[in-house]
């Protein structure tokens, strides 16, 4: 018999991280059965993109312990983009929320949001705030914000903004898999979205239609989930942080409405702040490529400051002060601000 309508489903896509998916499963679930009564509101979706390693054995386990897990596979690899278009439609919830399988859910966190999602029926699209996995006294945990709360907003309040201060707010982390809420009705619709399949920035673009459609978006200040500090994805990393990203913020978002000039900056900040730091771990790491190169000269294109800074970092010595940037966004913290070590469960 087919079961009611959950009100929220938890839709997971991975592909070959069986260890990662066992430590996310097992995050999720201690949520889930903090949660009493309401357990039976939430379903959990997970899409694999034909993965061959021990994946299947892994969801099989819990499958045995949660015969309520709903696990779906492709009939091969079909790319980040695809799977993750896939994942969402496989939910029937009426709010979805996707995690990535190398993510962990802050304790209560899924219990704050069923809360704030009957609560403020309104909400169309809404992000939640993430934190950086550490490790205290061999503690797993998460201390400071990525996104720092705007002044006066208080611990559990939910801020709604208008489509371009909410891009302005979250600027890069639009790409971040894990911090996506939606109502379904938003996203999986009959509106043509495979031209964003191959982007390597679906998700990005979906959002950016969804918050559209509803006219504003939600922002959760409190951590809700921990993401690992160094990049894990499968996707072409260059490919989506720099062209796609420039599409996206210049070219996509005003054509919906979105500030123009507003953007500009959006865009300008997420190439120094976000991009080059990426290209001076590349460089270290000795895996900056001539293609990749390519790729990040083609967009600095946002103005003379951004096209200097651009020069310097990738063919002068300058570079290294890119990487001690990136270092500095690994730590935790900043001089003056103390966060709250918040341990996983």
């Amino acid at each position: 018999m087919m079961q009611a309508q959950p009100f929220l489903s938890i839709a997971i896509p991975t592909y070959n991280r069986a260890v990662q998916l066992d430590r996310a499963l097992t995050s999720l679930y201690g949520e889930i059965d903090a949660l009493g009564l309401e357990a039976d509101n939430v379903e959990v979706v997970v899409c694999s993109n034909g993965s061959t390693d021990d994946t299947d054995a892994v969801v099989g386990a819990w499958n045995a312990r949660r015969p309520g897990l709903r696990y779906f596979v492709n009939d091969r690899n079909y790319g980040i983009d695809e799977n993750i278009r896939r994942a969402a439609r496989h939910t029937r919830g009426e709010f979805v929320r996707l995690l990535s399988d190398d993510d962990m859910l802050v304790p209560g966190s899924i219990g704050a949001l069923l809360h704030t999602l009957r609560a403020r029926p309104e909400i169309g699209f809404m992000f939640l705030n993430a934190g950086t996995l550490v490790e205290e006294n061999g503690v797993a945990g998460v201390r400071a914000p990525e996104i720092v709360s705007g002044a006066g907003e208080a611990s559990g309040e939910i801020v709604r903004l208008e489509p371009s201060q909410f891009l302005g707010r979250v600027g890069v982390w639009i790409s971040f898999v894990s911090s996506f809420v939606f109502r379904r009705s938003l996203w999986v619709n009959d509106k043509d979205d495979q031209a964003y399949v191959g982007t390597d920035l679906f998700l990005s673009y979906k959002a950016l239609d969804a918050i559209a459609q509803a006219g504003a978006a939600y922002f959760s200040p409190d951590i809700a989930v921990g993401v690992r500090p160094h990049f894990s994805g499968s996707y072409r990393i260059f490919n989506a942080f720099g062209p796609e990203m420039r599409k996206l913020f210049l070219e996509h978002a005003p054509s919906l409405g979105f500030d123009v000039g507003m953007m500009q900056s959006v865009w300008e900040r997420s190439f120094s702040d976000d991009l080059l730091p990426r290209v001076g771990r590349a460089r270290l790491s000795g895996t900056f490529k001539d293609q990749e190169r390519a790729l990040v000269e083609g967009v600095a294109t946002g103005g003379t400051k951004v096209r200097l800074k651009a020069m310097l970092m990738m063919s002068g010595p300058l570079w290294l002060l890119n990487v001690l940037k990136a270092l500095r966004k690994l730590s935790i913290g900043k001089k003056g601000e103390t966060w709250p070590f918040v341990p996983m469960r």
